[in-house]
């Protein structure tokens, strides 16, 4: 029954964010949208930037190494989907959709480390027609001692025009944090918002996203859509 209710939130999820906003991701070739310049604003963001993005170096504690991110084969049996549960714990966060990977880390010690994924946390892709993904919650994970812990993280597209692959072959490495000022800015305000109660609203963090890689900032009405979300707890 969780498997059938975790599938059904997944097809809802993917539904409501594959639309309009949603098709932020999506380009329909160059110099056009609205990027006609074909303007880079940001390295690693936008439909026509191949460098890696620039950002804070994520140090992860000691103990800790970072073993693989790829793309999560989120239709196939919870063997393939990286929904690996202890507990009773499924362990995907995040409310990207086109950036879907599985990652994992290795502890080498004899107590579980918790770790910490911050918002802004950029996944880089390999493949340079590969769109990379950031993350836009917090995320808090405990990797057991001498084990790995795998982790499905949905993150959201940085690079309108590019591909989102499905490919296990197609790796993706540990970025860095952001430091792009849009970004920042974003991620500040959405510290005090709810953004898992609306997912339509929440939508439009992938439309922020979209918009700092297209045009450099956020527009107003992206904004405007952000200001209607919840407050947090």
């Amino acid at each position: 029954m969780k498997k059938g209710r975790t599938l059904f939130f997944k097809i809802i999820l993917s539904t409501i964010c594959g639309t309009l906003i949603f098709s932020g991701c999506k380009h329909t070739g160059p110099g056009k949208d609205n990027n006609p310049g074909e303007e880079v604003f940001y390295k690693g963001w936008g439909p026509f930037s191949n460098e890696d993005p620039e950002g804070t170096k994520f140090d992860l504690p000691a103990g800790l190494t970072f073993n693989a991110a790829v793309p999560a084969q989120v239709n196939g049996g919870p063997e393939e989907e990286c929904t690996f549960r202890e507990n009773g714990e499924e362990r995907v966060s995040g409310i990207g959709t086109h950036v879907i990977l599985c990652v994992s880390f290795r502890n080498s010690t004899s107590r579980p480390i918790t770790l910490t994924l911050p918002p802004g946390l950029i996944f880089i892709s390999r493949n340079r027609g590969t769109q990379n993904g950031m993350l836009s919650g917090k995320v808090a994970i405990q990797v057991p001692a001498n084990g790995m812990y795998f982790h499905q993280l949905n993150l959201h597209c940085m690079n309108t025009g590019k591909k989102y692959t499905t490919n296990s072959s197609d790796p993706f490495d540990l970025g860095p944090v952001t430091t792009v000022k849009p970004a920042m800015e974003l991620f500040e305000f959405l510290k005090n918002k709810d953004i898992y109660k609306d997912k339509m609203k929440s939508g439009y963090i992938s439309a922020a996203i979209s918009d700092i890689g297209n045009i450099g900032n956020i527009s107003e009405f992206v904004w405007g859509e952000l200001r209607k979300l919840p407050p947090g707890k």
